[in-house]
């Protein structure tokens, strides 16, 4: 599993950050790719800035991180 840090192409001062989300796919992704993301419940285009990998579950994480990614 991969935690990706994504920028989404929303252009305002608020989402000027980035967002993390888990990929558990079989397709190769990494950093200066674009790729889909469900944002809040809409489809968005997002821009992936780094990724991880990581072994940990997505509850592990959830708590580390204190979200739910």
């Amino acid at each position: 599993m991969k935690i990706l840090e994504v920028l989404t192409e929303y252009g305002t001062r608020s989402l000027d950050r980035t967002f993390s989300y888990l990929y558990n796919g079989n397709k190769p992704i990494g950093p200066r790719f674009r790729i889909k993301i469900d944002f809040h419940g809409h489809l968005a285009m997002g821009f992936v800035l780094s990724s991880e990998e990581t072994n940990k579950t997505a509850a592990e994480l959830s708590e580390e991180k204190g979200y739910s990614l």
